[in-house]
């Protein structure tokens, strides 16, 4: 397992290294897929974080631009979606990129409802290939539902979209560490998400330095015990 993280996190291991030399360069190296797709369990088992409003991760490689075609894209989220359903969870979280930036979703399966973070704050409308697979995603998710007779509330066609101010990276490289970030607040509020969502996201303001360091060394030292466990 080790091994094939290695592979697919080629600037992870790079990252962890220069971080463990004390080396400026960790400062500009940007999390890859792999980082982002094994990042949120890291978090959620070092927090402890409760399994109240359960939830499920979505791997970026089933669902990013820079990976994957946008038929497989819609139908790798909706069978997550259906899944999601059949364990009795609430919501998915699923870090996105479109090949040159990161972006973190929200997807409220129960109320047809989806939350976009963007740490450029930029509107959804910009961003139509993901919006577009996650609108097919929730119309395949209604269209297998009503096959097997299951009841559900369909208030409109796809999702429903509600986009909160996020703290904005201040140049072009922050993207991943700021979803990495936005993703650690999210899960140790998971059991009152709504209310943190729109209490908290209300702030353009950078995060300080030391908000990003604390997840660029917690994925560092999550990954060192993964490969030692190997």
């Amino acid at each position: 397992m080790a091994a094939g993280f290695l592979a697919s996190a080629v600037s992870p291991a790079a990252c962890f290294l220069a971080w463990g030399a004390g080396c400026s360069r960790f400062q500009q190296v940007v999390p890859s897929l792999g980082v982002l797709r094994w990042f949120p369990g890291a978090i959620w088992k070092k927090n402890g974080c409760q399994l109240i409003g359960s939830l499920l991760f979505m791997n970026p490689n089933k669902v990013s631009t820079s990976v994957t075609r946008a038929d497989s894209r819609a139908q790798a989220l909706c069978d997550r979606m259906l899944y999601c359903t059949s364990k009795k969870h609430d919501w998915i979280v699923m870090p996105y990129n479109h090949g040159e930036h990161w972006m973190l979703f929200l997807l409220f399966l129960n109320w047809h409802y989806c939350c976009f973070l963007d740490p450029l704050n930029a509107p959804l409308d910009n961003r139509t290939t993901i919006k577009e697979t996650i609108h097919d995603a929730f119309e395949m998710y209604f269209t297998e539902r009503m096959k097997a007779r299951q009841k559900i509330n369909k208030r409109s066609s796809g999702a429903m979209y509600f986009q909160p101010t996020c703290r904005k990276q201040p140049n072009n490289i922050d993207c991943g560490y700021y979803v990495m970030r936005m993703m650690k607040n999210v899960l140790i509020n998971a059991p009152h998400i709504k209310h943190f969502l729109s209490k908290q996201f209300t702030s353009d303001k950078p995060y300080t330095t030391q908000e990003i360091d604390e997840v660029r060394e917690e994925w560092a030292m999550s990954f060192l015990q993964l490969v030692r466990a190997k």
